[in-house]
């Protein structure tokens, strides 16, 4: 079933896309597989490496996107593991965005035995960008176009995430509740689940990608060498660790993310409690979605998943 979340570009469409921003020679545009918002090409331009980003608007301007990238290449300077943008523009009811490609493929495409090997150096690259200096800055939660987070409190970015009114791509989702298997009883204990543990996450600010799956995971001759097509936020870094690391056992890869952390001074006290603050709250988008996508396999999965956590 085809994904109606994201754009449904033809090649054709793609190609011209790409002409508003590049004056040179296009060739070898490919899709890549996964996501849910974005379509994502990349393309070579007279010789180099280029990613084509493609979204819906969703209540963001053009100079708002701009004013984001512009701060992202700052982040990149400053050594987040990330490629540096080049231009943003619209497209009808689209936006899209171009940067410069990091050339391999990603953790998805590989098979069991190379994802096995790539893995190891995860915790090394997701440490880069949480070495980025955010002192400069203030807030939590999503990062506006002046660098600073939208809220003044994670608590607060945390609440205001599943509020009834909201704008955008959730608006009206807890209609969900009548018109989809999204199930209040359980929603609603998992919600406060969720505001029980995410005080335990307050008192730590970092950049984060907030969407680090194997799609977003870029892999070079078996090393990972950077991160793409993140949701970017500030908050407690163990929000991009927790979809790597299980709450309940801290063996094998988890080990390898605890003891890279532990050696570059990163705090980790109070991990069982963080790890479960961010497991529900991005467990609880994750039922949301799945419901509107009507995907009830991955929505009883995650349910599941959240109603099996340990409780500390």
């Amino acid at each position: 079933m085809r994904n109606t979340f994201k754009p449904d570009l033809q090649m054709d469409e793609v190609v011209k896309l790409i002409k508003l921003s590049m004056k040179g020679n296009i060739e070898n545009i490919m899709e890549y597989k996964g996501g849910n918002m974005n379509q994502v090409f990349s393309f070579d331009c007279d010789g180099k490496g280029y990613i084509l980003r493609v979204g819906h608007k969703q209540g963001s301007t053009l100079q708002e996107v701009r004013n984001k990238q512009n701060l992202l290449n700052q982040f990149v300077f400053h050594g987040a593991p990330l490629a540096l943008n080049m231009d943003a523009g619209e497209y009808e009811e689209l936006i899209y965005q171009i940067a410069v490609r990091l050339d391999s493929t990603t953790l998805s495409e590989l098979n069991a035995d190379q994802k096995k090997g790539a893995k190891s150096g995860l915790a090394g690259i997701l440490s880069r960008m949480h070495r980025v200096d955010v002192s400069s800055s203030k807030g939590y939660g999503w990062i506006t176009s002046t660098g600073d987070g939208e809220f003044s409190s994670w608590g607060q970015f945390a609440r205001s995430f599943y509020l009834s009114e909201q704008q955008g791509f959730w608006e009206n989702w807890t209609d969900l509740f009548e018109t989809s298997f999204l199930e209040r009883d359980v929603f609603t204990e998992c919600y406060n689940r969720m505001l029980h543990y995410v005080q335990y996450n307050e008192d730590y600010r970092y950049l984060l990608h907030n969407d680090c799956h194997e799609s977003n995971i870029i892999v070079n001759n078996g090393e990972i060498v950077g991160l793409i097509d993140g949701n970017f936020m500030y908050g407690d870094f163990i929000k991009d660790l927790a979809g790597w690391i299980d709450p309940a056992n801290h063996h094998g890869l988890n080990e390898v993310f605890l003891e890279t952390y532990e050696q570059q001074g990163f705090p980790l006290e109070r991990l069982e409690e963080r790890l479960l603050g961010c497991h529900y709250f991005s467990g609880l988008d994750s039922m949301r979605f799945y419901a509107k996508a009507n995907r009830r396999k991955d929505y009883d999965w995650v349910r599941n998943r959240l109603l099996s956590l340990p409780m500390i």
